[in-house]
């Protein structure tokens, strides 16, 4: 039959860790899901819809004439060139991450015409093919992607480690006072000589300490008046 404690570990600082670790991992993880998926994602299909509506309206102008297309571009802070049709195919489809296929998924569904997108380190290119050639669309990063998710992952995860090693030496102190404990009462009780012994920890372990302190005492007394 499986047994729990066969997987726990044997030692008191390690036990203490996975009772102090455990609960914020979890935590941790269940309020990166959650702003994930209530904030960043909604918030990004968002700029992807409000991107497509306006590429929806530059394809609308270059059919009634590129000139037109060009203009709204401008007036929507929107880059636009134009490729010949072969450009299209030689674009190379590349490694994307969750929140890129969100990107792309979002302004298919949308624009509904066959579209490659390549994000780049400071603007998102969009490439759209017509009938003569291929309109080449450069909105900025900052405008589909927002930064400010990635900046407070990096908090979080930098601001638990720091407090973590803060509280494993805390708990190592502690753990190390009780193992000094241990040791002096196993070798008290196997009758060797011990070393001074000065009570250190928290109040708690403090009170065992110079209550084992007074017990030894008391021990010695009796052994010496029989004596």
């Amino acid at each position: 039959m499986f047994n729990i404690k066969q997987l726990l570990p044997k030692k008191l600082l390690a036990r203490l860790l996975i009772i102090f670790f455990l609960p914020l991992i979890c935590i941790q993880f269940l309020a990166v899901f959650l702003f994930y998926d209530r904030h960043w994602e909604k918030i990004t299909t968002r700029f992807a819809n409000i991107a497509s509506n306006q590429i929806n309206l530059v394809i609308e102008d270059y059919i009634n004439g590129r000139e037109k297309s060009i203009i709204l571009a401008t007036n929507l802070n929107i880059k636009i060139d134009f490729k010949d049709n072969d450009f299209f195919s030689s674009i190379e489809d590349s490694s994307l991450t969750f929140v890129q296929k969100n990107i792309i998924n979002t302004l298919k569904g949308r624009i509904n015409r066959e579209i490659k997108v390549i994000f780049d380190a400071d603007e998102v290119l969009v490439f759209i093919p017509m009938m003569k050639e291929v309109i080449e669309l450069s909105f900025p990063r900052k405008y589909l992607i927002s930064e400010t998710p990635i900046i407070l992952f990096l908090w979080i995860i930098s601001s638990s480690i720091i407090l973590s090693l803060i509280a494993f030496l805390f708990l190592r102190i502690q753990v190390r006072a009780i193992t000094r404990l241990a040791k002096f009462s196993e070798e008290f009780g196997i009758g060797k000589e011990v070393q001074k012994f000065k009570p250190a920890g928290a109040v708690e372990i403090r009170m065992a300490g110079n209550a084992f302190i007074k017990m030894k005492k008391r021990i010695k007394n009796q052994i010496n008046s029989r004596a």
